[in-house]
């Protein structure tokens, strides 16, 4: 009796595709945050893959401010780039900044090699498995400073906040109004960004 029902229970339990897998960190699936929704099909995969105008509007300008004021030995990505860290350990990276000489061979399969600096625009991860969406966020960046990472800054679009966590230094929390320092020389406020590109912002409900 109790094998039959432990086999009926297996049978009920949804297997989760792959394409809702955002990250994998220690072994771990970290899915998309939505997930669910489409498991109960309240919701499509594009609907929960998508992001907001804002979200959009923020790694667009960034990009652009980017590609204007680096040199060439350095490369944007953007996208959900992808990077391998050792096994069993996959992150995404919505801007990431890497020295060219140091990929200067692209393939098919995620990057191995760290970048300089990575921007996160929110946390776009289901969370279920961390006590929050921060728990989630000092894990994903510490990751990512142990791999040699040099910069990590995380923009916050509902708090209008921004965290910056350097190796070895104390991690400290902007407003979306101060300057943000890439590198020597190359710096913005999010929200001159934003103004110059014309656009405004509704107000948080």
């Amino acid at each position: 009796m109790l094998v039959a029902e432990k086999q009926k229970a297996k049978k009920k339990r949804k297997k989760i595709p792959d394409y809702l897998i955002y990250e994998v960190m220690d072994g771990k699936p970290i899915y998309r945050k939505g997930y669910q929704s489409v498991l109960s099909k309240k919701k499509t995969a594009e609907e929960i893959m998508g992001s907001s105008t804002l979200q959009s509007a923020i790694i667009s300008v960034i990009v652009k401010f980017l590609n204007r004021h680096l040199s060439d030995e350095y490369w944007v990505g953007a996208s959900e780039s992808g990077l391998h860290i050792q096994t069993n350990q996959n992150l995404s990276m919505d801007i990431p900044i890497y020295e060219v000489s140091k990929l200067s061979v692209l393939t098919q399969h995620y990057a191995e090699v760290p970048p300089k600096i990575v921007i996160e625009v929110d946390v776009e991860a289901d969370t279920e498995n961390f006590a929050n969406d921060f728990e989630y966020y000092f894990s994903k960046t510490q990751k990512l400073l142990d791999f040699q990472v040099e910069k990590v800054i995380w923009i916050f679009t509902y708090a209008k906040k921004v965290i910056i966590s350097e190796p070895n230094k104390p991690w400290f929390t902007l407003n979306w109004t101060d300057t943000i320092e890439i590198m020597p020389d190359i710096q913005f406020s999010i929200q001159t960004l934003i103004d110059k590109a014309g656009f405004k912002i509704a107000e948080s409900k």
